[in-house]
C-alpha cells in the first residue's frame, strides 16, 4: 500500500509539473504575442505613451520617477508593463492607465491586462467619480512669497457609488519644512524635495485659499471625452502610487497638471517646458481648446477691492459701520443694482474683517445671518466678474533682454535673462497692486572699451509685494531678495557682493493709474573680505500712461551700504509695450555720495515668452 501510494504521488507530482510547464509556455507565448503586436503598432513611439511615462525627448522629465525597466527606455518599459500585467497582476494594479492604453491600441477587450481584481483601485473608482473635470487656478497671493505664482490643480466632479455628488481636488506640492533658505533652495532645485500628491475633498481646499489666504479661485470646466476622462483618472492613480520628488523649476504643480492635460492633447508634449508656472497651464488649456466655460470664485479681499471701485465713500463708511456694530438693518439697502452692489460689499467686508480679526466670530456670525435673510431681495441680480482682472491678461513669464549702457565714459552691451518671473516694471493690471518675483534673474555686461565681461546681477530670489493700503482692507507691502549684485565701494568703483535684504512698507493707489509707496529696507552685504549691515528707506511712484507705457521712479537713501558714507540713489524707468511679447525699456540711475557721483543710462529691448 505504501508503495502504490508513493508511486501515485510521484505520478501526480510529475503531472502537476507538466501542467506548470505548459502554463508557463502558454503565458510566455501570450506575452510574446502581445509584445510582437505592440511592436508592430509602434506603441512605444506614440506621444501618448510618452505622456503616460512623463517623458520628453525619450527621457524622463523627473529623474526620480518610478520605472519598471533598467536601463530605461520607452520600449523596455512597454515590455515590462505587459510582463508585469501577465505575471504579477496585483503589482500591475499600480498602472491602470498604461494597461488601458495598451488594451486600446491592441484592440483587446477591456480588462485583458487585469486578470485579477484590483480592490484598492476599484474603491478609488467608486468614490472618486469623473463625470466632469475642472482646471482650478488659485491666484497669486501678493502677501506671501511662497504663493506669488499661484497654484494649479485638477478637480474631479461626479456622483459616487453611494449616489452622492462629490468633488475631489487633485493637487501636487511640497512642504517648506525648514528655515534654512539655502537648504530649501538646494533641495528644491538640485536633489528634489519630497513630492506630496493628494486626492482629497475639494471644499476644504477651496475654503483654505478663499478665506485663509484670501486668494481667488478660477475654475475652468474642461471639454473631454469619456475615454480621455477615464485615462486621466487612471493616470492620477498611477502618480499616487509612486509620487516623484518635487523640483521647484522642472517638476511642480504646473508640470504634473500639464502632463495630465496632455493625455487629452498628446501632441502638446513638447509644450511641457523646463520652467512651467500655473499661469502657463491656464493659457495652455485655452490654446488647446480644452476650456468649455470659466467662472471665478472671489476671495473677500479681492471682491471688496473690486466693489470699492464703484462705491461712494459715504456708503463705504456706512457699510463699514454697520458691519462693525452689527446694525445691518440701518443700511436701508435699496432693491436695485446699487443696493445689490452694497449688499455684496457688506457680505465680503464681513468675511474679510473676520479673517483679519477686526470683528469677533460672534459678530461675524450674527452679521452673516442677518445678511442671509436679505438674499431673496436680490435673487434676480448678478455681478459678472469672470473677465475682471483675469489671469489670462498676465504677460508671459520668461524674458530675454539685450541693450546698451553708458556709465560715465564707458559703453557696454547688456544681456538679461530670467526663466520665470514678474518684474516690478511690468503691467500689473490683472491684479490688485504691484508685485515682483524674480528667480535666477541674470544680468551680464560686456564692457566695450575694455573688452571685459562682467556679471552685474544674479537674483536667486527677489520678491516685492506692494499692496495698496486702504482703511477698509488694510494692506502691508513687503520685500525680500537673495543674490549677487554690483554696488559702489569707498572708491566709488563697482564690485560684486552677496546680498540678503528684507523690506516692509505701505503703498497707496491715488487713481487706477497712479500709485505711491514708501518702505524701509535692511540687509547684509558681503564679499570675501568684509561684510556690512545696512539700512535704506525708499519712496517711489508708478504711473500707467498712454501708448502702453509705464513709468517707475524710486529714491533711496542708504547708510552703510558697502560705502563709508550715506548713499543717495535716484532711478527712473520707462517701459513701452510694443506688442504682446516685446517692449522697449529705458532707465536712468544716479548715485551720489558727498562730491562723488555715478550715472548709468541704458536702453533695452525685451522679449517675453
Amino acid at each position: 500500500m505504501q508503495n502504490q501510494f508513493g508511486k501515485g504521488s510521484l505520478w501526480a507530482s510529475f503531472f502537476i509539473f507538466l501542467i506548470c510547464v505548459a502554463t508557463a509556455r502558454a503565458a510566455e507565448g501570450e506575452y510574446q504575442a502581445l509584445i510582437n503586436q505592440a511592436d508592430a503598432n509602434h506603441i512605444a513611439e506614440t506621444r501618448l505613451w510618452h505622456v503616460l511615462l512623463h517623458l520628453k525627448h525619450d527621457q524622463p522629465i523627473n529623474p526620480t520617477s518610478h520605472y519598471l525597466s533598467s536601463p530605461f527606455s520607452p520600449q523596455a518599459e512597454l515590455r515590462e508593463t505587459i510582463k508585469l500585467a501577465l505575471r504579477d497582476p496585483q503589482a500591475a494594479c499600480a498602472f491602470p492607465a498604461r494597461k488601458r492604453y495598451i488594451e486600446t491600441q491592441l484592440n483587446l477587450p477591456a480588462g485583458t491586462l487585469s486578470p485579477e481584481p484590483c480592490s484598492d483601485y476599484e474603491t478609488f473608482l467608486d468614490f472618486v467619480p469623473n463625470d466632469r473635470l475642472v482646471l482650478v487656478y488659485a491666484s497669486e497671493n501678493v502677501n506671501s512669497a511662497s504663493s506669488m505664482m499661484g497654484h494649479i490643480m485638477l478637480r474631479l466632479d461626479g456622483v459616487n457609488i453611494n449616489d452622492i455628488a462629490v468633488q475631489h481636488g487633485i493637487t501636487y506640492f511640497t512642504e517648506l519644512d525648514s528655515l534654512n533658505a539655502a537648504r530649501i533652495l538646494y533641495d528644491s532645485l538640485v536633489t528634489g524635495k519630497e513630492g506630496l500628491f493628494q486626492v482629497s475633498p475639494y471644499a476644504p481646499i477651496q475654503a483654505h485659499y478663499r478665506y485663509t489666504e484670501q486668494r481667488n479661485i478660477w475654475e475652468y470646466a474642461l471639454t473631454l471625452t469619456p475615454g480621455e476622462r477615464a485615462l486621466i483618472r487612471d493616470a492620477i492613480w498611477e502618480i499616487g502610487q509612486h509620487t516623484p520628488a518635487y523640483f521647484f523649476h522642472t517638476y511642480n504643480c504646473a508640470t504634473v497638471t500639464q502632463l495630465l492635460l496632455a493625455i487629452a492633447r498628446p501632441a502638446s508634449l513638447d509644450a511641457v517646458d523646463a520652467w512651467l508656472t500655473p499661469i502657463d497651464i491656464v493659457k495652455f488649456s485655452f490654446k488647446a481648446s480644452l476650456v468649455d466655460s470659466a467662472q471665478v470664485v472671489p476671495s473677500d479681499r479681492w471682491k471688496t477691492n473690486a466693489l470699492l471701485e464703484h462705491m461712494p465713500d459715504h456708503r463705504v463708511d456706512a457699510i463699514g459701520s454697520a458691519i462693525n456694530t452689527g446694525n445691518i438693518a440701518n443700511l436701508s439697502l435699496s432693491v436695485d443694482s446699487q443696493g445689490y452692489t452694497e449688499f455684496e460689499l457688506a457680505k465680503s467686508l464681513n468675511g474679510l474683517w473676520f479673517s483679519q480679526r477686526k470683528i469677533s466670530e460672534a459678530r461675524y456670525q450674527d452679521n452673516k445671518l442677518k445678511l442671509a435673510q436679505m438674499n431673496s431681495n436680490y435673487s434676480a441680480f448678478q455681478i459678472d466678474v469672470s473677465d475682471y482682472k483675469s489671469p489670462l491678461d498676465a504677460t508671459d513669464e520668461s524674458l530675454i533682454s539685450i541693450g546698451v549702457e553708458h556709465i560715465e565714459n564707458r559703453d557696454a552691451l547688456l544681456f538679461r535673462y530670467f526663466p520665470v518671473a514678474s518684474d516690478i516694471t511690468d503691467d500689473h493690471g490683472h491684479i490688485f497692486g504691484e508685485n515682483q518675483l524674480l528667480l535666477a534673474d541674470t544680468r551680464i555686461r560686456l564692457d566695450v572699451n575694455r573688452a571685459r565681461l562682467h556679471l552685474d546681477k544674479l537674483s536667486l530670489y527677489q520678491m516685492n509685494s506692494r499692496v495698496p493700503y486702504t482703511s477698509v482692507t488694510g494692506g502691508i507691502s513687503s520685500g525680500l531678495r537673495v543674490g549677487l549684485e554690483r554696488v559702489v565701494n569707498d572708491q566709488f568703483n563697482t564690485q560684486l557682493v552677496a546680498n540678503v535684504e528684507g523690506a516692509v512698507g505701505l503703498s497707496y493707489e491715488l487713481t487706477d493709474d497712479i500709485g505711491l509707496y514708501a518702505e524701509a529696507a535692511a540687509g547684509v552685504m558681503a564679499n570675501l573680505k568684509r561684510s556690512e549691515v545696512y539700512v535704506e528707506p525708499r519712496v517711489g511712484a508708478y504711473l500707467y500712461a498712454i501708448y502702453n507705457t509705464k513709468l517707475n521712479a524710486n529714491v533711496g537713501w542708504a547708510v552703510n551700504k558697502f560705502i563709508g558714507k550715506p548713499l543717495l540713489r535716484y532711478d527712473l524707468s520707462v517701459r513701452t509695450q510694443l506688442n504682446k511679447n516685446s517692449a522697449l525699456f529705458l532707465s536712468v540711475d544716479r548715485q551720489l555720495a558727498s562730491s562723488q557721483s555715478l550715472t548709468n543710462v541704458s536702453v533695452h529691448y525685451q522679449y517675453r515668452f
